[in-house]
């Protein structure tokens, strides 16, 4: 039988797929709002690698995401690489996960 422990990885992974979108003019209005996602997504993939099947799901969908990146950087056209690096995460967003993910490693050690 299976304990509410072994499944609080897949639980925190589900719930991390499903985002709220909302539109503003003002981009920077939702600083902390974007803070506190990025954290939690930290959270998620630290608490993730923790079980083997949702580390090897978690590493699955990095290779593919990867592959995809590489193959638009290969062959796609010059407004397709452009859209890409326009769409890459600001250092303040890699900074936010970052420090949920090394948090959470503490926390789990």
């Amino acid at each position: 039988m299976k304990t509410i422990r072994q499944f609080i990885p897949y639980l925190i992974f589900c719930f991390s797929l499903f985002a709220m979108v909302r539109a503003d003019d003002d981009e920077d209005s939702s600083i902390l709002g974007e803070l506190v996602v990025d954290l939690m997504f930290g959270v998620g993939m630290a608490i993730c690698e923790t079980s083997i099947m949702c580390s090897g799901i978690m590493t699955f969908i990095g290779v593919i995401v990867l592959l995809m990146m590489l193959c638009t950087c290969l062959c796609g056209s010059d407004s397709d690489r452009s859209d890409l690096w326009s769409s890459m995460p600001s250092g303040r967003r890699i900074a936010g996960t970052g420090a949920g993910y090394y948090a959470t490693r503490r926390l789990i050690r």
